[in-house]
Protein backbone atom coordinates (compact mmCIF):
# COMPACT_ATOMS: atom_id res chain seq x y z
CA UNK A 1 0.00 0.00 0.00
CA UNK A 2 1.36 3.40 -1.02
CA UNK A 3 2.06 6.01 1.75
CA UNK A 4 -1.57 8.37 0.66
CA UNK A 5 -3.98 5.03 0.87
CA UNK A 6 -2.39 4.43 4.26
CA UNK A 7 -3.11 7.83 5.33
CA UNK A 8 -6.66 7.95 3.61
CA UNK A 9 -7.36 5.04 5.66
CA UNK A 10 -5.86 6.45 8.93
CA UNK A 11 -8.35 9.41 8.03
CA UNK A 12 -11.34 7.50 7.75
CA UNK A 13 -10.80 5.45 10.84
CA UNK A 14 -10.48 8.91 12.94
CA UNK A 15 -13.39 10.20 11.52
CA UNK A 16 -15.42 6.69 11.89
CA UNK A 17 -14.31 6.52 15.96
CA UNK A 18 -15.31 10.41 15.93
CA UNK A 19 -18.74 9.57 14.64
CA UNK A 20 -19.44 6.75 17.25
CA UNK A 21 -18.32 8.93 19.61
CA UNK A 22 -20.72 11.58 18.89
CA UNK A 23 -23.50 9.30 18.13
CA UNK A 24 -23.37 7.53 21.33
CA UNK A 25 -22.73 10.50 23.67
CA UNK A 26 -26.33 11.00 24.33
CA UNK A 27 -26.30 7.43 25.31
CA UNK A 28 -23.73 7.89 27.96
CA UNK A 29 -25.08 11.06 29.65
CA UNK A 30 -26.60 10.63 33.23
CA UNK A 31 -30.25 11.25 33.82
CA UNK A 32 -30.51 14.69 35.54
CA UNK A 33 -30.85 15.25 39.16
CA UNK A 34 -34.51 16.03 41.00
CA UNK A 35 -33.36 19.20 43.02
CA UNK A 36 -36.84 18.70 44.48
CA UNK A 37 -36.73 15.15 45.44
CA UNK A 38 -36.73 15.82 48.85
CA UNK A 39 -39.62 17.74 48.90
CA UNK A 40 -40.52 15.86 47.29
CA UNK A 41 -40.64 12.72 49.82
CA UNK A 42 -41.09 14.88 52.55
CA UNK A 43 -44.56 15.92 50.90
CA UNK A 44 -45.67 12.00 49.63
CA UNK A 45 -44.38 10.65 53.12
CA UNK A 46 -47.16 13.27 54.45
CA UNK A 47 -49.75 12.45 52.36
CA UNK A 48 -49.55 8.89 52.39
CA UNK A 49 -49.77 9.29 56.70
CA UNK A 50 -52.49 11.55 56.00
CA UNK A 51 -54.00 9.00 54.10
CA UNK A 52 -53.66 6.21 56.75
CA UNK A 53 -55.22 8.18 59.46
CA UNK A 54 -57.93 9.20 57.41
CA UNK A 55 -58.40 5.64 56.83
CA UNK A 56 -58.47 4.44 60.44
CA UNK A 57 -60.08 7.34 61.68
CA UNK A 58 -62.50 6.73 64.80
CA UNK A 59 -63.53 10.55 65.90
CA UNK A 60 -65.51 12.47 62.89
CA UNK A 61 -65.08 15.32 64.09
CA UNK A 62 -61.56 15.00 63.31
CA UNK A 63 -62.02 14.23 59.43
CA UNK A 64 -62.26 18.20 58.10
CA UNK A 65 -58.94 18.81 59.79
CA UNK A 66 -57.11 16.02 58.45
CA UNK A 67 -58.81 16.59 54.64
CA UNK A 68 -57.99 20.12 54.47
CA UNK A 69 -54.34 19.11 55.20
CA UNK A 70 -54.16 16.62 52.78
CA UNK A 71 -55.66 18.97 50.38
CA UNK A 72 -52.82 21.37 51.26
CA UNK A 73 -50.12 18.36 50.56
CA UNK A 74 -51.84 17.48 47.10
CA UNK A 75 -51.70 20.91 45.90
CA UNK A 76 -47.94 21.60 47.45
CA UNK A 77 -47.16 18.41 45.63
CA UNK A 78 -49.26 19.79 42.17
CA UNK A 79 -47.11 22.68 42.64
CA UNK A 80 -43.92 21.16 42.17
CA UNK A 81 -42.39 20.66 38.96
CA UNK A 82 -42.43 17.38 37.37
CA UNK A 83 -39.44 15.26 38.06
CA UNK A 84 -36.84 14.22 35.55
CA UNK A 85 -37.74 10.38 33.78
CA UNK A 86 -35.16 8.22 34.50
CA UNK A 87 -33.78 5.76 31.61
CA UNK A 88 -36.79 3.15 32.34
CA UNK A 89 -34.96 0.49 34.24
CA UNK A 90 -31.66 0.28 32.13
CA UNK A 91 -29.71 1.32 35.32
CA UNK A 92 -25.90 2.71 34.44
CA UNK A 93 -25.86 0.51 31.18
CA UNK A 94 -28.41 2.89 29.31
CA UNK A 95 -26.78 1.88 25.68
CA UNK A 96 -27.62 -2.18 26.53
CA UNK A 97 -31.12 -1.59 26.80
CA UNK A 98 -31.33 1.31 24.57
CA UNK A 99 -34.59 0.74 21.94
CA UNK A 100 -36.44 -1.85 23.75
CA UNK A 101 -38.70 0.36 26.34
CA UNK A 102 -39.91 2.36 23.45
CA UNK A 103 -41.47 -1.29 22.20
CA UNK A 104 -42.27 -2.85 25.52
CA UNK A 105 -45.59 -5.40 25.26
CA UNK A 106 -48.20 -4.28 27.16
CA UNK A 107 -49.38 -0.63 29.02
CA UNK A 108 -47.25 1.95 29.53
CA UNK A 109 -45.69 2.00 32.32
Amino acid sequence: MSAGALLSLGVLALVLLACLWLVTEPLRAAAPEDPDAPERARLEAQREQLYAQLHTLSDEAARPGLERRAALTLRALDALPPAPVPAAGCGPWRWACWPWPRWRWGPAP
